[in-house]
């Protein structure tokens, strides 16, 4: 993590040296992990990967948002989704998002002006 931290910090700092840091997005998105034992899945001799099963620790990810038209510094525990980065990222570029598309804009729930109380999760079984 701190090599990952390291790293995200040379680019923002890039980002900011070189003017961009006002017309670029940082999108920071994790992948799930196992859950390494905890309720005796994905541990040794589990049997289970920990990584399919609807448990929060299998579910939540790292998911950080930087940019222009973004609030500086949120700390947030809004339920997302990964569907929600296409619209959010069209709507900061200033492009319409297709009403087909699933997902939401998150830029009014990051600025606080909309709640968001559920996010799409799917389970594969």
């Amino acid at each position: 993590m701190s090599y990952l931290d390291e790293q995200l910090g040379r680019l923002l700092a890039t980002l900011r040296e070189t003017g961009l840091a006002e017309r670029t997005v940082v999108v920071l998105l994790g992948d799930n992990g196992y859950m390494m034992g905890e309720r005796g899945i994905g541990g040794p001799d589990s049997g289970a990967n920990g990584k399919v099963v609807p448990y929060e620790s299998s579910l939540r990810v790292p998911f950080m948002l930087l940019g222009p038209g973004l609030p500086k510094s949120l700390v947030s525990d809004l339920p997302v989704s990964s569907l929600d980065l296409p619209p959010t990222l069209l709507s900061l570029a200033g492009l319409p998002v297709p009403d087909s598309w699933s997902g939401r804009d998150l830029t009014a729930a990051l600025a606080g002006r909309l709640k968001i109380r559920e996010a799409f999760a799917e389970w594969s079984d």
